[in-house]
């Protein structure tokens, strides 16, 4: 989903928001602020975290995070839940 935001003096930022689910549990929202930005820096907060999630997948504005393990699901869960709610 994208949407837009207007700032005075006819500036605009366009967001975009993706869905997240690890291992089809949906865990937040990611937004997309800015053009530096992407969905995919999510793997790299959890290679940051000491975790390597099985695979990732991109389908339109859902982003999906298999993961077979249960021990390394919990982990993805919980760290995504307090990234995902702190920004």
């Amino acid at each position: 989903m994208q949407s837009s935001t207007h700032f005075p003096g006819n500036q605009q930022v366009h967001e975009n928001r993706y869905d997240v689910y690890v291992n089809q549990d949906f865990i937040g929202e990611k937004k997309i602020h800015d053009r530096k930005e992407d969905i995919f820096d999510l793997e790299e907060f959890l290679k940051e975290q000491g975790i390597v999630a099985s695979t990732t997948e991109l389908d339109g504005n859902h982003f999906y995070i298999t993961e077979l393990d249960q021990a390394i699901e919990k982990q993805v869960k919980e760290a995504l839940h307090l990234y995902l709610t702190s920004g």
